[in-house]
């Protein structure tokens, strides 16, 4: 059975899907999970009759599962809506002094910029970026010897360049000058095996619905609970008296009100198919895929190497590319990625980005390529 054939999204379609990056498809496994947990749906955690602990220890069970894959305890792993709900937790919790910074980095998605820029805009470091489109570790030296940096939130992997970053580097030398560290690991996650005790990171973040599995879960890794919580309601507490209220422990005193249940259970599926699977299996696509491109006239942002390839063509809008290959069946992206500060800093106003996901292979390369020469020719460019 191929890859493509555990995905029932591409059955009886000839799609090319080359947005991953922005979702993934899920595979059957995932989707019968997902069902299922619909089908024999409960409440949790205070229901005491037999589905309700069922579904309670499925709960425990993909928990327990995530934490292993990220090789941690149970109890580090915090279940929230998504990367972005965890990004925004952590970032609503932390309070600066009038001299203390936030570093972030121009590489950052929106939603691992603007939690930090709408807080702390005038105490918000931004790091440059080097001639391949990785962080500047000189340059994230520098603001962290000068500045009186509090904490640090820097993605792992571009959704926009395609390059897995030196985060061990960076967790060192934040810890090196007193930072807490958060890793946005949203496009980590689905290009290379993490181990957060190795890391040593402070915080990390990721969606379910970028490694095959659901929408509306998140992962918040956290080595040591919040300083400030600021969310409690149902299922946080033991008890209130006296308007005092009893808080549990970690991680539940952090999950307030329903979880997405169902959601949940079937991210332990999701988990269990990217365990078995080669995660360096882009490198060889984005290889060709760059090859192709170039020869069409394109300009590659960076020096992608996995995962994504961001890309432009002088005086063709990236839009109107994207628009024609949609309606011949090949799916990309166009615009600026919710990397906005990223274009802006390149001086580019919009690219083009194809990504990959465990289901590609080599011949959908050779199909979007002649669907791109296509849209091309339709659009008068010449290289």
């Amino acid at each position: 059975m191929t890859q493509k054939e555990l995905f029932p999204f591409f059955k009886n379609n000839d799609l090319v899907y080359l947005d991953s990056a922005a979702t993934t498809q899920k595979p059957e496994i995932v989707l019968k999970a997902l069902n299922n947990a619909y089908i024999n749906t409960s409440n949790v955690s205070r229901s005491s009759y037999l589905l309700a602990s069922k579904n309670q220890s499925a709960i425990n069970e993909t928990r327990n599962a995530v934490a292993n894959y990220l090789s941690c305890k149970d109890e580090n792993i915090i279940f929230t809506q998504s990367a972005t709900d965890g990004i925004n937790f952590v970032s609503l919790s932390i309070n600066l002094k009038k001299d203390e910074k936030i570093l972030v980095s121009y590489l950052e998605h929106h939603s691992n910029y603007l939690p930090f820029v709408t807080k702390f805009k005038n105490n918000l470091l931004v790091c440059k970026l080097d001639e391949n489109g990785d962080i500047d570790l000189k340059n994230f030296k520098e603001l962290l010897s000068k500045n009186k940096v509090k904490f640090v939130s820097i993605t792992g992997f571009s959704n926009c360049i395609g390059r897995i970053q030196p985060i061990k580097e960076m967790i060192r030398l934040s810890h090196t000058y007193g930072a807490k560290i958060l890793i946005d690991a949203t496009q980590l996650i689905a290009n290379e095996k993490i181990n957060v005790k190795d890391l040593d990171c402070d915080f990390l973040v990721f969606s379910a619905h970028k490694i095959y599995g659901p929408f509306g879960v998140g992962i918040l890794y956290s080595k040591e609970p919040f300083e400030n919580n600021y969310r409690t309601g149902g299922g946080t507490v033991s008890d209130v008296k006296d308007n005092i209220p009893n808080f549990v422990s970690s991680p539940q005193v952090y999950e307030a009100g329903t979880l997405a249940i169902p959601e949940i259970i079937s991210l332990k599926s999701a988990i269990e198919f990217l365990n078995k699977q080669d995660l360096s299996y882009s490198k060889k696509l984005v290889s060709k895929a760059k090859k192709e491109l170039l020869s069409l006239g394109a300009k590659i942002v960076g020096e992608p190497e996995a995962g994504c390839i961001c890309f432009y063509f002088d005086k063709i809008a990236s839009y109107d590319i994207s628009l024609l290959l949609g309606n011949m069946g090949v799916y990309i992206r166009s615009g600026t990625h919710c990397c906005a500060p990223l274009h802006h800093y390149l001086k580019i106003p919009s690219t083009l980005r194809i990504s990959f996901g465990v289901y590609n292979d080599e011949d959908d390369i050779k199909k979007a390529t002649e669907k791109l020469k296509q849209a091309l020719k339709v659009l008068g460019y010449d290289k």
